[in-house]
């Protein structure tokens, strides 16, 4: 077979909507940190929204083990199955008093997957979707890689919705606004329930789909008031919840998520989408599910373990000189402000010092550069007490309150 030296350019491009996607910020420092613990060097990790290495629950190892011998290699149902989506109905029934129907519930890889989907079904070319600033960037570049526009509207100080800018932004391209609450990441904010209910009324008025990414509503820690969209018939004839079992139930390498909605024009190329990307979640993963779904132990316990790590940087974190931090209220993520930036750096320079300055400590500490969280976050950086254990805290408070000083 004759080679040419010389590569056709069909070989050297790609498809316009890959230059659209910006591209994560996280998963690049996750490898990085990963080379570098691999190489030998002294990393306490905050940078992904990962559980702390080899932390599986008991009743999680249970499951996976037993349903290893629960062999039903075959295509699954597209959805998921019907018996574990009736399950997911029963208990949404039993824990939110929520009547959801099995068909309009959706098991994905992920709840980023559901998210991708989501964009599939609802944003065309040109649509406009609003994201409160500071965002998850993931769910940005879903909406890029369609062809929709972002559109990013500030949260105030306290990293809570300002509802005067948001109807500012919306024009007659506004298609979608994306929630990510109780527990925006990377501010850990739960958003004011009257907010979300005028938010509602806005959107439903004005044809605009409300994206609910519920990723983290198992893990609020303070006696705040939540506003359940799920509740509100309105809501779910107009919108999208998507939740995952990752955080709630640190199954992160378990790719479990789902999301309902019961507008009945969405289903349809929802679930042909779904097909065509992955035909669904795999036998094993649904097993799995179903038999860890019913606990409640396992949600309470990790909930138990990540507070008392969160309450560890509230209070200690804010006594660094330097650090400014508004509480989170959910989540697992830290995201203070450093006050304390030459004046001289611009723009991202601003973010990567400190960044810098915490990675060449010894040892190193990694978090994530407030500017992949948007172009209002330049002098913050993200923490994320998940994937670190509780020692390892300690231990970075300690290392930085001798680099920093304390207030």
């Amino acid at each position: 077979m004759a080679m040419n030296l010389e590569l056709h350019p069909n070989f050297k491009r790609y498809a316009d909507r890959c230059s659209y996607i910006v591209g994560s910020d996280i998963g690049r420092i996750r490898e990085e940190v990963k080379q570098k613990k691999a190489a030998g060097e002294d990393v306490i990790d905050f940078s992904s929204g990962d559980i702390e290495e080899f932390l599986t629950h008991k009743l999680v190892r249970k499951a996976i083990s037993d349903s290893v011998n629960d062999i039903n290699n075959g295509y699954q149902p597209i959805a998921g199955r019907q018996d574990l989506r009736e399950q997911m109905s029963e208990f949404l029934q039993e824990t939110e008093g929520l009547k959801i129907s099995p068909k309009y519930i959706h098991f994905t890889n992920g709840a980023i997957q559901a998210l991708d989907l989501i964009c599939f079904t609802t944003v065309n070319p040109g649509s406009e979707v609003i994201f409160p600033d500071p965002y998850w960037g993931p769910a940005v570049d879903h909406v890029r890689a369609h062809g929709g526009i972002p559109v990013f509207v500030p949260l105030d100080r306290n990293f809570q919705l300002d509802l005067e800018k948001i109807e500012k932004a919306i024009t007659e391209r506004t298609i979608a606004i994306y929630l990510n609450t109780p527990g925006n990441n990377p501010a850990g904010s739960v958003y004011k329930k009257e907010a979300l209910e005028q938010l509602a009324d806005i959107c439903i008025n004005d044809g605009i789909i409300q994206i609910y990414d519920e990723a983290y509503r198992d893990l609020v820690y303070e006696p705040v008031e939540i506003f359940n969209p799920a509740t509100y018939d309105e809501i779910l004839q107009t919108s999208f919840i998507v939740r995952s079992f990752s955080k709630s139930h640190s199954t992160t390498g378990l790719r479990a998520g789902y999301f309902f909605t019961k507008n009945e024009t969405w289903l349809k190329p929802l679930r042909e989408r779904l097909l065509l990307e992955s035909s669904g979640l795999s036998w094993l993963t649904q097993s799995i599910l179903s038999k860890i779904l019913p606990s409640r132990e396992i949600v309470e316990d990790n909930f138990k373990m990540y507070k008392e790590k969160r309450d560890i940087g509230i209070e200690l974190l804010p006594r660094i000189n330097g650090f400014e931090l508004v509480n989170p209220t959910a989540g697992f993520y830290f995201f203070p402000k450093y006050n304390n930036i030459p004046e001289s750096l611009q723009g991202n320079e601003r973010g990567d010092y400190i960044y810098n300055r915490l990675f060449n400590l010894n040892p190193r500490i990694v978090g994530i550069p407030g500017y992949s969280f948007g172009n209002n976050s330049t002098d913050y950086i993200r923490f994320a007490f998940s994937v670190c254990k509780k020692n390892d805290l300690w231990k970075a408070i300690e290392v930085m309150g001798k680099e920093f000083g304390y207030s």
